[in-house]
């Protein structure tokens, strides 16, 4: 798989449009928008008083999974429906979601969707505790390689594409939330497993299109990441 890293640069900071924004919606809702995004690039070159990256990496999904009950495993499934909050068929599918912050009520579930984990850092993991954690054991929806360990993506810019780019913009487009944060229920795996994966945990990520679409293992997938 691959990445592609742009650096700009310039000192006419009053010229400078919201690009990143901006390619975020070219890259995940539009035709075409690979074209016109490398275009605005090119024409906001001296946009920037300092120099700014946007990291696109190019991966594979590897595998989909869900699970009716909360917690793991997840199971892996030959292919996954999109919902309003999640995964079809998923325990996380659904509108309301448990506090972590105030145990026993509710919150409006907008910001834990959908779990994607890198193969690369099971796999590695794996070896150094020498333990065998399946697919879906980490209770990931999505397991991709490809696209390193997740532990650089941060930032409100980011999005996730699944499925052809160029003929009719992303099937599914995913929003970036945050960083998901190890917790004691992966420490049956092994007692240094929760200290192993932190900061390489995988990403929190919403929909924001592409409901009712499938998703099998073998789909590209495309992470945009635009970097101070």
């Amino acid at each position: 798989m691959s990445e592609v890293c742009l650096l700009m640069g310039g000192d006419a900071e009053s010229k400078c449009g919201s690009l990143t924004v901006t390619s975020v919606l070219l890259l995940t809702h539009f035709p075409f928008g690979w074209c016109v995004f490398f275009l605005l690039v090119f024409c906001n070159m001296n946009c920037y008083p300092t120099p700014r990256r946007f990291l696109m990496k190019f991966g594979r999904i590897v595998a989909v999974c869900t699970s009716v009950q909360p917690g793991i495993p997840k199971v892996p499934q030959p292919f996954v429906r999109l919902g309003n909050y999640g995964l079809v068929n998923d325990f996380h599918c659904t509108p309301m979601r448990r506090s972590f912050s105030k145990p026993g009520t509710m919150v409006t579930n907008n910001d834990r969707h959908i779990t994607i984990v890198a193969k690369e850092v099971v796999d590695e993991i794996n070896r150094e505790l020498g333990v065998n954690v399946p697919i879906g054991g980490l209770g990931e929806n999505i397991l991709v390689e490809g696209l390193g360990d997740l532990s650089y993506v941060k930032g409100e810019n980011v999005c996730i594409g699944i499925g052809n780019v160029i003929l009719g913009g992303y099937n599914i487009a995913l929003r970036f939330v945050k960083q998901n944060q190890p917790c004691k229920n992966l420490a049956p795996y092994h007692p240094e497993y929760v200290k192993k994966i932190y900061g390489r945990r995988g990403l929190l990520c919403v929909i924001e299109s592409g409901v009712g679409r499938t998703i099998e293992p073998g789909a590209s997938i495309r992470l945009f990441n635009g970097l101070a």
